[in-house]
């Protein structure tokens, strides 16, 4: 394996799956890639890497508590190997695994502050003016000051409806990388389509309730949401032998929730746990993402074009006719290289 070469391809990947809506591969084969450079390099600093730098278009805007990643498993096997790590009686929270964009809001004394964007954890983008268009977004969370962790979401049909006024070339390839597409428009342009949907929530200093009192652990997080007004989806509290049952479950009703999710996010339930297994390189050990089996589907190769990056990475693309999975509409993939090609035997054939 040449590691230069990939991780190179890795940060174009990064580059358009964070910042342009229009990513490059799926996220499979970017879960294969840098599983791969993980194996022969595991110090490499891009493994470390969470999200994306800002934008130079939005004013950056720091982050009070970071706002970091998952390490990520595929399998029952590698979920219990996980769990294996915490005493048999750990409780765990479950909730679906949202697919959009990252985003913080900030409220002091009950009052909506700002709405800013994951970044590169540390530092994201201040993207208020256009939060404030979406759905979801309350402008007062009475007795609140602190951060509410929340997902944009694009709903299937919204991202339907947005993509037949777009031109073939403007076209976002899903609806994940059409929400984070749309969040960050200069002009503001759709993003009335957005849903804001909380997950999480991190009170501060200022923050005082009857029933709860910080810290908190991750299910009372859940009810202080949900106390407060807002919708966070909760999926299951059990302990290691029942959340592989609901993940099951949340597999079977995944084509019924009307935007995308794309696994499971698991988090072990006590804070103190938590914070004695810390993080490494910006993600929690006590939490983890539980990701869904890549679908797949037959389609028809129309041509093949070749995509230059800003290093100076070319990658060739497959235009395909337009298959749908699991709500996305998929028009692009990814080739890699010369012999991948050869390999497929990908090409034309003259009627």
């Amino acid at each position: 394996m040449d590691i230069k070469a990939t991780a190179k391809k890795l940060s174009e990947a990064d580059r358009a799956y964070y910042s342009t809506g229009h990513p490059v591969m799926v996220d499979s084969e970017y879960d294969a890639l840098k599983d791969s450079l993980r194996k022969e390099d595991p110090e490499h600093p891009l493994l470390s890497k969470i999200g994306s730098e800002p934008s130079s278009s939005w004013e950056k805007a720091s982050h009070t508590i970071p706002m970091g990643s998952q390490n990520k498993v595929n399998t029952e096997e590698e979920f219990i190997k996980w769990a294996s790590k915490f005493p048999d009686d750990t409780i765990y929270t479950a909730q679906p695994k949202l697919d959009g964009l990252s985003l913080s809001l900030i409220y002091e004394k009950s009052e909506f502050q700002c709405g800013i964007t994951r970044g590169d954890g540390s530092v994201g983008e201040d993207i208020t003016e256009n939060v404030l268009k979406m759905k979801g977004l309350k402008l007062n969370l009475p007795g609140f000051s602190g951060a509410i962790r929340a997902e944009i979401l694009l709903p299937k049909s919204s991202f339907e409806k947005i993509n037949s006024i777009l031109s073939d070339e403007d076209q976002y390839m899903n609806a994940r990388n059409a929400a984070s597409g749309i969040s960050r428009r200069l002009d503001g342009r759709f993003c009335q389509y957005l849903t804001i949907m909380p997950y999480n929530v991190e009170p501060d200093e200022f923050f005082t309730h009857e029933n709860f009192t910080t810290p908190l652990n991750e299910d009372q997080k859940i009810k202080l949401l949900w106390n407060l007004g807002l919708n966070a989806p909760m999926q299951a509290v059990g302990d290691k032998n029942t959340i592989p049952k609901a993940f099951k479950k949340l597999t079977e009703k995944r084509t019924e929730f009307p935007f995308e999710i794309d696994g499971m996010v698991i988090k072990v339930c006590s804070h103190l746990i938590q914070n004695k297994m810390g993080s490494a390189s910006g993600r929690p050990k006590a939490q983890i993402a539980w990701k869904f089996e890549p679908p797949g589907a037959q389609t028809i190769f129309i041509k093949e074009t070749w995509d230059v990056g800003r290093t100076g990475v070319v990658t060739p693309l497959a235009h395909i006719k337009p298959v749908e999975i699991n709500g996305s509409i998929i028009r692009k993939a990814t080739l890699h290289n010369v012999a991948e090609i050869k390999r497929l035997g990908i090409g034309l054939v003259i009627r």
